[in-house]
């Protein structure tokens, strides 16, 4: 889900060097990205091709490239390998332990680091992030360009949580943070043998995948939500038995015009639009 709006710092904005380099033209474009970037499922990155992100603006890929070289779009076209984006927390004057937020993998993959970065921090404020009670939590999930926001919760709101429940918060958080891959790749080919089989799990199919197991944790109208390993496991165990009622994504419909059925694989499943779609029963009349 995009969210309806992301912070922007206007005076990081006036004083980011690398985007002074750039004329007007340039730095609209990079505004148009920030905005694709904000309606990405994980939230600060496009994994398209430069050429997609060109039409898309639009604009001439010479002006993308021009923000590459300058620095200002960050990451890597297809063929190429993105470099890994490594964030350092500051606590009182020192620096905590380095944290990944997108590891060195093959492209198409373009980014913002201060939109990814602030996300992350927004995921663990409040959440023991001190150094020493560092949280468990897994990069990226989804929120602007220039220094970060403050990450530290106040002094009174941890004054009135005791050890006990800050300790099973931080654990709870972690633990719905790092999503059970290969469990739920099990569930899928214990539940749905008549789908295609997953052969390979990428980086990109396990953004989608842990996308939807964080947004599902969560209440959202008819849904409670989980909070816990075994909850999350549960729900997917339904989810993939109430796939596996439709005929349409099982195969069973004949294809149009003589086209082979169409078959659900796990990817097409938890993609965004076609996740929303399957609990909607949009594939089960």
């Amino acid at each position: 889900m995009s969210r309806p709006s992301f912070q922007f710092y206007h005076g990081d904005w006036r004083r980011n060097a690398k985007l002074r380099r750039c004329n007007h033209l340039q730095r609209g474009i990079w505004l148009e990205i920030m905005c694709l970037m904000a309606d990405e499922d994980e939230f600060g990155i496009l994994r398209w091709p430069l050429a997609d992100i060109a039409n898309a603006v639009p604009c001439r890929i010479a002006e993308l490239r021009t923000l590459v070289e300058r620095e200002v779009l960050k990451g890597a076209d297809r063929g190429e390998t993105c470099r890994p984006l490594i964030y350092t927390p500051r606590h009182a004057g020192k620096d905590g332990t380095p944290v990944t937020l997108i590891p060195e993998q093959p492209g198409p993959i373009w980014y913002s680091s201060r939109m990814v970065r602030d996300s992350y921090i927004a995921s663990i404020r409040g959440k023991g992030s001190r150094f020493g009670e560092s949280p468990k939590a897994a990069p990226i999930q989804r929120t602007g360009d220039g220094p970060s926001a403050s990450s530290s919760s106040s002094s009174a709101e941890e004054s009135t949580t005791s050890a006990a429940l800050a300790a099973e918060g931080r654990d709870a958080v972690a633990t719905l943070a790092n999503c059970p891959h290969e469990q739920i790749v099990a569930l899928y080919h214990e539940l749905l043998p008549q789908c295609p089989k997953v052969v390979e799990w990428n980086d990109a199919r396990r953004g989608y995948l842990r996308s939807r197991w964080r947004e599902k944790s969560k209440p959202n109208g008819s849904t409670q939500g989980y909070t816990s390993v075994e909850g999350g496991i549960a729900y997917w165990r339904r989810f993939f038995d109430y796939v596996g009622k439709s005929r349409f994504l099982t195969g069973q419909e004949n294809g149009r015009d003589g086209r082979q059925p169409f078959v659900a694989d796990l990817e097409w499943l938890v993609r965004p639009t076609n996740f929303s779609k399957v609990i909607e029963g949009k594939y089960h009349r």
